[in-house]
């Protein structure tokens, strides 16, 4: 049996609720030339009994961590487990749309030499009923931008319906394991780094589903040493790219600043003012800080002391 050109890697803990929906939506697909690998990333709920009622479906491979070791480790095994020449990733509370595989295969098919695409996304907000609806076409957010700009790296995220080459993704090492959070950042730099060609679907085919629970790679620990991590590691790649390097510094900075990491916040809005890319929004963040909150404390302060008798 010949391998299928697309491997499908759906990682999932603790999602029993959620996940059929998504095994559904890829068995759904109106082109059957695919695998879905399955990792149940130590699950402690009733993650196994939904996927052993999907067992005998011979698309579909089940892989299990007793352990779990977060996202990037249980994409990593997937992925290395995977047979397809491509890998799409889809996260455990979303769904593709019936045509993914079909346009992803028609689109591979003109663009030979692409080694990382994305698709167009509607997004679902369960805040409230019914869900507010919102389309993402990113194809046309960068029409005029100069592609060595790579301006699909300031939103890039796996939930966008991305699909990469498998020989690409091993050869840039596949995700950082320290990351439990901006993994897919991180490896996007790393593939556009590398050379890897890339492209944008013109065509909305992942629906997301977003309000519905906790993510497994939407972890808020250490935040801010991730951030600094993402600028850090990638640093000669940011180097070229001012204003990829500019939006990445805001972002670790409005992070280091909200975790009370003061010393290297005020490190970076210094990097941000003499590249002169502070601008409006990180003078904002340096002003309610550095200025504004204390404040607010000094007047909490005296509030809160009894006068003198």
């Amino acid at each position: 049996m010949n391998a299928p050109s697309i491997s499908i890697v759906l990682p999932t803990h603790n999602r029993a609720q959620l996940l059929p929906r998504a095994v559904r939506s890829v068995l759904a697909q109106t082109d059957a030339d695919f695998e879905l690998v399955v990792i149940d990333d130590g699950s402690g709920d009733g993650t196994q009994d939904v996927l052993a009622s999907f067992a005998g479906d011979a698309r579909i491979r089940l892989l299990r961590n007793e352990t779990p070791g977060g996202a990037s480790a249980a994409r990593n095994r997937a992925i290395r487990s995977a047979s397809g020449e491509w890998v799409a990733f889809l996260d455990d509370d979303d769904e593709l749309l019936p045509d993914y595989v079909a346009h992803l295969r028609s689109h591979l098919r003109t663009a030979a030499a692409a080694g990382l695409v994305w698709t167009g996304v509607e997004r679902l907000y369960h805040d409230s009923t019914p869900p507010r609806s919102e389309t993402l076409l990113w194809h046309e957010r960068w029409d005029g931008v100069e592609r060595r700009e790579h301006a699909f790296l300031l939103f890039f995220a796996l939930s966008f319906g991305v699909a990469a080459r498998r020989g690409a993704l091993l050869d840039a090492g596949l995700f950082d394991e320290r990351f439990s959070g901006s993994e897919d950042i991180d490896l996007g730099m790393r593939l556009v780094a590398a050379g890897t060609p890339y492209a944008a679907l013109p065509e909305v085919l992942l629906r997301v589903h977003i309000g519905e629970g906790t993510s497994i790679s939407r972890s808020r620990d250490n935040r801010s040493a991730l951030r600094l991590l993402l600028l850090r590691k990638n640093a000669a790649f940011l180097a070229t790219q001012p204003a990829l390097l500019a939006h990445y510094r805001l972002f670790a900075m409005s992070g280091l600043y909200r975790d009370g990491n003061t010393q290297e916040a005020r490190a970076l809005a210094a990097a941000l003012l003499r590249s002169g890319r502070l601008g409006g929004r990180g003078l904002e963040t340096v002003l309610r800080y550095e200025l504004f909150a204390p404040i607010r404390r000094l007047f909490r302060h005296e509030a809160a002391t009894p006068p003198h008798a």
